[in-house]
């Protein structure tokens, strides 16, 4: 099971937190990209939690949806 963490992060007004979501509908979003000197780097609070098993479900996962779709 997951730690859940509470992170406060500030930003300006013409850029983003410093990090990048992958998820779907019904799975937990994990953070796969933190960008560098990014308020998400800096507070040293956020980190990666991507692996490629997850990614390789996300993607059977969102194949089987499209292909239920159409």
């Amino acid at each position: 099971m997951a730690e859940e963490l509470v992170v406060t992060l500030n930003r300006g007004d013409s850029s983003g937190f410093g990090f990048s979501l992958l998820g779907t509908a019904g799975l937990p979003h994990v953070i796969y990209d933190i960008v560098e000197n990014s308020p998400a780097a800096k507070s040293g609070k956020v980190s990666i939690c991507f692996n490629r098993i997850f990614y390789t479900f996300v993607i059977a996962y969102c194949k089987s949806q499209i292909e239920r779709e159409i």
